[in-house]
């Protein structure tokens, strides 16, 4: 069992925020999916959907070794960043 302090992505939700960073990269305005198929697919804003949380700022999605995903707000994210 994975315990996500943070906010678990589960499968079929979205997030948006300004910056996600994900396996070492920055995504800037971008929204990250988990899809059913369990991959995370991560692409530039470019509509409005209104099940798409957003977070303002940046964010870090770490993914857990049983295949969940969850998401780090910014205060943690920057220190992911640095990694």
């Amino acid at each position: 069992m994975t315990i996500c302090t943070e906010i678990a992505l589960a499968p079929g939700a979205a997030v948006m925020a300004h910056t996600i960073i994900f396996e070492g990269e920055k995504y800037p305005l971008s929204i990250a999916r988990h899809l059913p198929d369990g991959s995370l697919s991560i692409t530039r804003y470019t509509n409005e959907m209104h099940t798409t949380e957003f977070i303002n700022g940046t964010v870090a999605i770490e993914k857990k070794p049983d295949g969940k995903y969850c998401v780090i707000p910014r205060k943690h994210a920057d220190i992911e960043a640095r990694r």
